[in-house]
This record gives structure tokens, C-alpha cells and sequence, in this order.
């Protein structure tokens, strides 16, 4: 006993160290500025609900307690963060007492010690996210409902009270905590006894009556503008990717996961599992069907930080076939070591960005601003809203920069626009946590070539633009001259042909529905396809708006292997000619044979002229639009 008491203080304690380390050392994330914006200024909990809820598409609890919390100690990321560690920590205790409730103290301290130090937990733990809380309140309703059920206390009011109080909590603290709690909800109804039913019973209505608060939250919500889901579909393989993700993305680690299994398998002649192993597998496959259940009918849903809720248990199956012998405690022993070692020396997880940057990128746009001249400066942005900057401006006590907040869904347009009419001599463009296509950094170095400085951040980055001659790299450069011999590359329709002003351009009209064309094979092509991307570009003349599409296309024989396209429409500028860009990076498993074509396609029979049509292949290392990425 004095063992195991010494062994989770010791665990208590690198947990709490593993959490509040650096917890102020990286940037607010987009989904914590969400909220935290969006509660800042409310007046009341009922501007709260108003404002931060009820199109949120969350439960009500993290805005409620974000708010409460932002006025009592303020809204700096430690004052906001510290209840989640606080949260995360006393997670750590409970899956110790559930582990050795369920099974053995070495279990128990096995339990705790992995979710210590995994990197998925550690990172959870210091967000300001629904993840910490709702973890630390179902472990907790699980704690006390293994209590009622199994135990039969003599005193069961205090226990149904807990039950039921963690249950509601869990429930409003996240949709798919509360998935998790109606299951182990309806799983503890085959293990009812004569002394249990009427108290489970209680505990059931309890707990509706608790979280029926947030009924009315979930109401408003459905009768609002729908949340559309912003991540895809999950692949076949989800869950297999999961547990990998879970186990820190670590062969070493899941090994160690199946050493307790392996030499279960020497000892036991029966090779059956406990009820408790059995309920550890429900915990945590059941949630994950639910969840792809509600992506089949509803939309995409499916993602590792939902389950958060459930991955203890997967851990805990794992887990329960050690003994509570000297051999268990040193395996014990060695699996949190593993685990230690795998997230904070192999995965680097102090080290390596994992969310998008904000604060950097405020204080970039203030540097620089300040080096120089911001009267020579145009500074443009695309994030998802203008309050996230402005917060780091306002807690960092930087006097805000003029800084246009581009329309997420008129940026091509929007961009031209700021360019055509920028006089300045040096134009800055950032972006976080959004997708930025290639697209506008080509529509900006039209007039801006050169990049004076550029920070690079994990899903973010900051250029500056200026005047100067072009600096970065181009492995490739044609374009169709058709005063001049044609080079190999292309292929001229000479149809389309027609003379102005002494040139010769291409006009395109009912009759006429397709330009001339680029054609080549990659082999001829100086590509490298981790880092290279092509660029396809063409001018175009118009007295009215139209929508013909700029064309690339992959071939494999009569197979299309890429097929992607621009729309005129959406490049259309105020002045004579307008200039429609395509990039794109190919698919790794092109091959040196496949067939590179660009061409205008005039799908609609719009009537208009081209010129300049031409491909480019550029270093995407070198222009960090989210592709960099992903």
C-alpha cells in the first residue's frame, strides 16, 4: 500500500510538471480564440448563450465556464488555461482508482502513468477545450458508477448523487461525452441486481433533470443555420490510425501496449476475459461506432479528438492482463518509461508546433510594421475572424496595424483588388489555420516578386513582399509566343488566332470552345514531387463577366489521373485584362510517362480573347500556402 501511494504522488507530480510546463509557451489555437472571442465581451450568461452558443455547435459548458473564469482572473492564456491542467491532472488520479478498482493497484498506477505522459493526453490537458474537463467528469461518473454497481455501498445516496452529478456534468460538457455516458448508461443495465435497480433507476432521471439545461442550448442550436463539418470523411482504416495516434504514432509504444497480452497468453491455459476486460473493449469501441454512425447519417464526424473520452479504456484493455505481482510492476514500470521517453524525446512534443500560430504572427505584423514604415506597407490577412489578432494585439499592448481581413469566400477577388491598387512599396500577407491556396501568393508576386522576409510557422506563416526582382525559384518557364516559333511544348489552333494592335492572340467564342494547349511528359518536365508545384497562368479580355475554366489535366493513356480547373469568374479585375492562375502539386504516384496538359476550356461559349497562356514549376518549399503543409 505505502508502495503504490508513493508510486501515484510520484506520477501526481509529473503529471502536474508535463502540463504546466510551456503552457503559456505556444500560441492560443484558432478553436480556443473561438471561444474565448467569442465570450470576451459578453455582458452576461445570457449574452453568452446568445452570442458564443448558440451557433457554435458545442454545449454550453466551456462558454459558460471560460467567461466565468475571463472575468474573475482575466483573459490571459495562463488564467484560461491552468483549470484545464487543474482538470487534467485530477483525470490522472481517477483512472488510477478506476484501474485498480477494476483490476489491481499496478493496473491502476500502469493507467495513470501512461495517460501522464502520452502526448495525446498531455496535449488536451492544456487547451482551453471541452477534451480536459469532460475527461476528468466522465472518468470520474465512471469511478463512482463502478461504485454503485459493483461495490453495493451501504450508504448509497452520496454515491448516487455522484453518479448522477458526474454524468450530467460529462454529458454538458461535450455531445460526445455524453455519447460516451449514455452508453456506459445502458451497459450497466445488464448488471443490475434486486438492491441496485431503484437507485440506477434515480440516478437515470438524476441526471436527465441535471443536464436538461442544456436541451434548450442543443434546441436553439438545431433550430439555427446548420454548422456545416469542417473535417472529411474517415477512412476504413480510422480506427487502426487511431490507436496509433493514441500511442503516440510509436511502434515501440504499442509493442509495449501488447507485452502485458503476450505473456497473459504463456500463463493462462482458459484465455478468457474478465467482465471488466470486456466492459474496457465496449468503453471504448462503442463510442467510435456511434460516432461513425452519426457520420453515415448526418455528416463527417469521425475524428481522434472525439474519442478522447474513451481512450483510457482502450489503454486499460491493454493494460489488464497484468498481475499485481513484482514482474507486472516492473513491466508497469517500463510501459510509462517507453511512453515518457516516446513523447518527450522521440516525438519532441515541447518542441514541435501542433496548432496554428497567432501570437507570433501579430507580433510579426507589428515588427515589421515598425522596421519598415508602415505608411510604405500593405498588410492583408486571411484567418477566420479579424477578433484573433486582435486579441494578441490587446494582451501584448501592440497598437493594432492597419490590416485588411480578406472574405474567406471573395479572396481571389479581394487580393487582385488590393494589389491593383497598393502604392506601397512592400505588401504582407499571413494566413492561419485556413486554407490558403498557392493561388494568392502568385496573384500578389504579379507585382510583389520578391520576398523580403518570411516566418513560416505549423499551418501559418507570414511573408513580406516587395518591388525588387524575383528571388525565389523557377525550375520551368514556358509560355506561348505566337509571333514566334511555337516551342515543342505547345500545341497551336490556329482557328483561334486573330491580330491586334500588331499581336496575335487567341479569341474564343461559341464556335471556338477550346484554346491552344500545353502538352508534355513529365519526363521532360524538372519536377520533384515533394516540393515542386506547377503554376498555370493566362490572360484574358472580357467586356462583360463570364466563366470559362483554366484547365490541367493528368494522363495516363485514356486514364485522368489529376483533373484540375480555375474559373475565369472568380479572377475578374477592374482593369482591360485580367489573369487567371491554376497551381496545383501532382500525386506522388505519378509517373515519368504520364501526360501534362494546360489549355482554356470555354465551357459556356463565352466570347473573349487570351493571351499569355504559360506554366511555371516553382519550389513550394519556398511559398508556404497550407499545401505546404498537408
Amino acid at each position: 500500500m505505502k508502495s503504490n501511494r508513493f508510486w501515484i504522488i510520484i506520477i501526481l507530480l509529473l503529471g502536474s510538471v508535463l502540463r504546466l510546463f510551456n503552457l503559456e509557451g505556444f500560441s492560443l489555437t484558432n478553436d480556443e480564440l473561438s471561444i474565448i472571442t467569442g465570450v470576451k465581451n459578453c455582458i452576461n450568461l445570457s449574452d453568452v448563450l446568445n452570442k458564443g452558443v448558440k451557433t457554435d455547435g458545442h454545449t454550453a459548458f466551456l462558454a459558460i465556464f471560460v467567461f466565468v473564469i475571463g472575468k474573475l482572473f482575466g483573459w490571459g492564456a495562463m488564467a484560461l488555461r491552468l483549470p484545464m491542467v487543474i482538470f487534467g491532472i485530477a483525470s490522472i488520479w481517477y483512472s488510477y482508482l478506476i484501474g485498480k478498482k477494476w483490476f489491481n493497484p499496478t493496473i491502476g498506477l500502469a493507467l495513470a502513468g501512461m495517460i501522464t505522459c502520452l502526448e495525446f493526453s498531455l496535449i488536451n490537458s492544456q487547451i482551453v477545450r471541452p477534451y480536459s474537463p469532460g475527461f476528468f467528469f466522465y472518468l470520474s461518473f465512471i469511478y463512482y458508477w463502478s461504485v454503485f454497481l459493483f461495490d453495493k455501498p451501504i450508504n448509497k445516496s452520496w454515491i448516487i448523487f455522484l453518479v448522477s452529478l458526474f454524468a450530467a456534468l460529462g454529458a454538458s460538457t461535450h455531445y460526445f461525452c455524453a455519447l460516451s455516458v449514455g452508453i456506459t448508461g445502458i451497459l450497466g443495465l445488464f448488471y443490475l441486481a434486486k438492491e441496485t435497480w431503484k437507485g440506477y433507476l434515480f440516478i437515470g432521471i438524476l441526471s436527465l433533470i441535471l443536464v436538461s439545461p442544456n436541451w434548450i442550448v442543443l434546441m436553439n442550436q438545431l433550430s439555427s443555420e446548420k454548422v456545416v463539418s469542417w473535417i472529411g470523411y474517415s477512412s476504413a482504416h480510422f480506427i487502426f490510425t487511431h490507436i496509433m495516434y493514441v500511442l503516440n504514432n510509436s511502434f515501440m509504444v504499442l509493442l509495449a501496449c501488447l507485452l502485458p497480452f503476450l505473456v497473459w497468453l504463456t500463463k493462462n491455459n482458459s484465455n478468457r476475459i474478465s467482465k471488466f476486460q470486456l466492459l474496457a473493449f465496449l468503453f471504448f469501441i462503442l463510442p467510435y461506432l456511434g460516432i461513425l454512425i452519426y457520420e453515415i447519417l448526418v455528416q463527417p464526424a469521425v475524428q481522434s479528438r472525439y474519442l478522447y473520452f474513451s481512450f483510457p479504456f482502450l489503454l486499460l484493455f491493454f493494460l489488464s492482463f497484468l498481475e499485481d505481482d513484482r514482474m507486472s510492476k516492473r513491466i508497469a514500470l517500463a510501459l510509462v518509461c517507453i511512453t515518457l521517453v516516446s513523447s518527450v524525446l522521440i516525438n519532441k512534443t515541447y518542441s514541435i508546433d501542433h496548432f496554428s500560430e497567432f501570437r507570433k504572427i501579430a507580433e510579426n505584423h507589428s515588427q515589421w510594421d515598425q522596421e519598415y514604415n508602415a505608411k510604405k506597407i500593405t498588410s492583408v490577412t486571411l484567418i477566420n475572424s479579424e477578433k484573433y489578432l486582435n486579441y494578441y494585439f490587446d494582451e501584448l499592448n501592440i497598437n493594432p496595424p492597419s490590416i485588411v481581413y480578406l472574405n474567406k469566400k471573395l479572396k481571389y477577388k479581394e487580393i487582385i483588388r488590393l494589389v491593383d491598387e497598393s502604392k506601397k512599396d512592400y505588401f504582407v500577407f499571413s494566413w492561419s489555420s485556413i486554407k490558403t491556396p498557392l493561388e494568392i501568393y502568385e496573384i500578389i508576386m504579379e507585382k510583389y516578386p520578391h520576398v523580403e522576409k518570411q516566418n513560416i510557422y505549423y499551418n501559418s506563416a507570414i511573408t513580406l513582399f516587395s518591388k525588387k526582382k524575383n528571388n525565389t525559384s523557377i525550375l520551368f518557364n514556358q509560355f506561348l509566343d505566337y509571333d514566334n516559333e511555337a516551342s515543342k511544348y505547345w500545341i497551336v489552333n490556329p482557328k483561334n488566332l486573330i491580330s491586334k494592335e500588331g499581336s496575335t492572340i487567341e479569341s474564343l467564342n461559341n464556335k471556338r470552345r477550346y484554346s491552344s494547349k500545353f502538352e508534355a511528359p513529365i519526363s521532360q518536365l524538372i519536377m520533384e514531387k515533394e516540393d515542386n508545384y506547377i503554376v498555370a497562368s493566362v490572360n484574358f479580355e472580357s467586356k462583360k463577366e463570364i466563366d470559362p475554366l483554366l484547365v490541367l489535366s493528368l494522363n495516363r493513356g485514356t486514364e485522368k489521373i489529376l483533373w484540375r480547373s480555375s474559373h475565369f469568374k472568380d479572377y475578374l479585375s477592374k482593369s482591360e485584362s485580367s489573369k487567371v492562375f491554376l497551381c496545383t502539386k501532382l500525386p506522388m504516384h505519378t509517373k515519368p510517362s504520364d501526360l501534362l496538359k494546360v489549355f482554356v476550356w470555354n465551357n459556356n461559349g463565352d466570347e473573349f480573347k487570351i493571351t499569355n497562356l504559360a506554366v511555371k514549376i516553382k519550389k513550394q518549399s519556398e511559398i508556404p500556402a497550407s499545401s505546404y503543409f498537408f
